[in-house]
């Protein structure tokens, strides 16, 4: 935040934080919504460690890219993103294998990871569920933090988010339990604006993000600007 006082904005005075001074207005911006969503995912709620192999859907999003950067600071994870042709190639620097966004992702996981893979991070909530779940190896994380399919294509109205949520997989209690595998969910604007007790853990990634801003370890990138207007 940049001359702001604590009025101004919703969220708690606590997770009102100083917009770090390297950084442009629109890369802070880019950072606080990008890169600290990828943090918690990555070492609060889906808990990646060394030797992980990591699905991300929608790679070549803000929190995708912040996930490739921040994911090669822990040791040995492969990470496997789906996205676009046209975003491979910002993508190829942090992800060991790119699947297009139309191909069946499934089976192109398992040419590389016939065993499984350990975590899937969902950006879609769409109706596969239970079809990424089904290429992960017991003691998997299956973690969703978004609803994208909700509101793609050219209709993103009452209608279309009904059809969607009518046809979203559901997962049964008793399969997870019988195959040793992990679903779970993260919500950053829930934690900010509903569940303030999780402050100091909004607060503790922030400090471990700018440190390693400070050091030159990541790098927030800003794809496009755009005016409301447009």
């Amino acid at each position: 935040v940049e001359g702001e006082t604590e009025a101004t904005n919703g969220a708690p005075p606590a997770l009102v934080f100083h917009k770090p001074a390297s950084l442009s207005i629109n890369q802070a911006a880019a950072f606080l919504m990008a890169y600290l969503p990828a943090y918690l995912l990555l070492h609060k709620v889906a808990c990646v460690r060394a030797g992980d192999s990591v699905l991300v859907h929608s790679a070549g999003g803000g929190v995708g890219t912040a996930i490739g950067q921040l994911a090669k600071h822990i040791k040995d994870v492969k990470l496997i993103g789906t996205a676009s042709t046209a975003k491979h190639e910002k993508l190829q620097p942090f992800y060991s294998q790119l699947i297009n966004s139309t191909q069946d992702y499934v089976a192109e996981v398992k040419k590389e990871h016939p065993n499984g893979i350990t975590v899937v991070l969902d950006s879609r909530s769409g109706e596969d569920t239970n079809k990424a779940l089904s290429i992960l190896q017991p003691l998997g994380r299956y973690i969703v933090y978004g609803s994208s399919s909700f509101v793609t294509g050219e209709r993103k109205n009452l209608f279309s988010f009904a059809k969607s949520w009518l046809q979203m997989d559901r997962i049964s209690p008793l399969k997870l339990l019988d195959e040793n595998k992990v679903l779970g969910g993260f919500a950053l604007k829930q934690m900010i604006f509903r569940q303030h007790a999780q402050s100091p853990v909004i607060f503790e990634a922030w400090k471990e993000l700018t440190n390693m801003l400070s050091h030159k370890k990541i790098e927030p990138i800003v794809d496009s600007e755009w005016s409301f207007e447009e």
